[in-house]
């Protein structure tokens, strides 16, 4: 049994991926980074993707902390299960279909090593899908020249959170993923970090730095084979709503109303891209 906490926690939260489950924990054991735990929370799964993971561990002997939930509660609420079950340093998310660089989690730890921690850690990733396959930079221009809040919004530079890492006391000071959301809980976190605590007293973004590592680590699967578009887009526009009327009541961007407009754009823009991907859009 570890005596001390381990410098990562791998939380993986994961619902009906039996046939991609494998691969993703396989990259995370083949990290050349030894100092981490495996926290993994199925989402009440029908697929046998809880049994998957149990085989796996038994099989090659990891201590992973897992939890099975009896029911399908949503990405923010299985991730905010995770947070609750992990005891290392920094969160490093692992999406379930995808897979990371063995070198993945090193070049994430210096970055957390120096002196004044950074508000969060991403690197680049490869995007795998039917309408674009290539290797994708999160942002062009450091994303200080701008109020990095209003840039997340509006021009999003974290993709995916399987490149993401930030430190567990952060995510935790401002609450977790919010459970009410059930599309871009992740941009959410995003935003929440970057303004901080809301008793801090100034945004964490102006104490601290935002690294990217510019650094392709992660293969990003896109596959929507399994869904409908008609239904994924009905959620997709609820969701969307939801999540603009929620962080324009959060303090740091109450007095920015008017970005609202720039923001829709902005996740329109990423809804096309995505919606590419579904077999009919893309025959059509």
């Amino acid at each position: 049994m570890r005596s001390v906490s381990p410098f990562f926690s791998v939380l993986i939260a994961v619902h009906n991926r039996h046939d991609f489950l494998v691969r993703a924990l396989m990259s995370v054991i083949n990290q050349v980074e030894h100092d981490y735990e495996v926290v993994l929370v199925d989402d009440g799964s029908t697929d046998g993707t809880f049994d998957v993971a149990e085989r796996f561990f038994k099989t090659n002997n990891i201590d992973a902390r897992t939890l099975r939930l009896p029911k399908n509660v949503g990405i923010p609420r299985a991730r905010n299960a995770c947070l609750s079950m992990a005891s290392g340093a920094i969160a490093a998310f692992l999406d379930s279909d995808d897979i990371w660089h063995p070198r993945h989690l090193s070049l994430l730890r210096p970055a957390f090593s120096q002196s004044k921690q950074p508000v969060f850690v991403f690197t680049d990733y490869f995007s795998e899908g039917p309408s674009f396959s290539g290797p994708v930079r999160h942002f062009r221009k450091p994303p200080t020249e701008l109020d990095p809040i209003v840039r997340m919004i509006t021009e999003p530079f974290v993709h995916t959170m399987s490149c993401f890492a930030a430190p567990m006391s952060a995510i935790r000071s401002v609450g977790g993923f919010t459970e009410r959301l059930s599309r871009f809980s992740d941009l959410d976190l995003y935003v929440r970090l970057l303004a901080g605590p809301d008793d801090a007293g100034t945004l964490a973004w102006r104490e601290q730095p935002i690294v990217n590592i510019p650094q392709i680590s992660v293969l990003k699967t896109i596959h929507l084979f399994d869904r409908d578009i008609d239904d994924y887009q009905c959620a997709w526009e609820k969701g969307k709503r939801d999540f603009l009327d929620q962080i324009f009541a959060y303090p740091c961007l109450r007095d920015r109303s008017a970005l609202r407009q720039q923001c829709e754009a902005a996740l329109l823009a990423g809804q096309k891209r995505l919606f590419a991907n579904f077999p009919r859009a893309a025959s059509s």
